[in-house]
């Protein structure tokens, strides 16, 4: 059996963001269950940027920037396996951007697509685990096209 790999976009790891200021979700649970099952969780550092950005935004006043942005990355990086820079899944950003027809600035759906290919090509059996709609409406055709599942959980 091959190895399998979960890449994790940004709506995933802004719910894993959300956990680290409430302690309330099953997130962490996700992770920790997949871990105990051997799957290797990765992403990218442009969906790990672009999540905490996200959420920072969304945070109340008066809370705790530094505080929760530390928690965060500290959190991520206990339950990511890795964070895997661009150079490692740049020939891949252009399929990724034609399947998705993203046109976002940083890229980052096609980003976390780009590694999910390269990941394939390199042997593993890859999920690419979201929420996000440019994801799951276009899933058989990503599917088709690069032999990577689009998996939604939660």
């Amino acid at each position: 059996m091959r190895e399998i790999v979960v890449v994790v976009d940004s709506t995933k790891l802004n719910q894993l963001a959300r956990f680290c200021l409430t302690c309330r979700g099953v997130i962490r649970d996700v992770f920790l269950s997949g871990k105990a099952k051997g799957y290797r969780f990765v992403s990218t550092t442009t969906n790990l940027r672009r999540a905490l950005q996200a959420f920072i935004r969304e945070l109340p006043e008066g809370v705790d920037l530094s505080a929760i942005s530390k928690l965060y990355v500290k959190e991520a990086f206990l339950l990511l396996d890795a964070v895997v820079p661009k150079r490692f899944y740049t020939p891949s950003i252009p399929l990724a951007k034609e399947l998705l027809e993203d046109e976002d600035y940083e890229f980052e759906d096609a980003q976390a697509l780009a590694l999910a290919v390269e990941l394939k090509k390199e042997g593993f059996d890859v999920f690419l685990w979201t929420n996000d709609k440019d994801f799951l409406l276009k899933s058989s055709k990503i599917e088709e096209a690069t032999g990577v599942k689009v998996i939604k959980l939660l």
